[in-house]
């Protein structure tokens, strides 16, 4: 998703937002795999927190690659 692949497609998400999202799929890694009740608040906290700067991260980096498809879709209509 955040590899630039010349010719083909920009990235999907920025680096930055990549790295962010990671904590969340440890995070899940860790509840699909260990009970509830050994979760930890203070590390759950932190997520929390950050979820909604991330979520606009991700908006944005999605949209931005929306845009790119239209472009693609509209050249290719051309």
């Amino acid at each position: 998703m955040v590899l630039d692949l010349p010719e083909t497609r920009p990235p999907v998400l920025r680096h930055s937002t990549a790295i962010q999202l990671d904590e969340y799929r440890k995070f899940r890694h860790l509840v699909r795999n260990v009970y509830a009740a050994s979760l930890d608040p203070r590390r759950i906290d932190p997520l929390v927190t950050a979820l909604p700067s991330l979520w606009n991260d991700v908006r944005q980096d999605l949209s931005a690659f929306v845009e790119f498809l239209e472009q693609l879709a509209a050249a290719d209509e051309g």
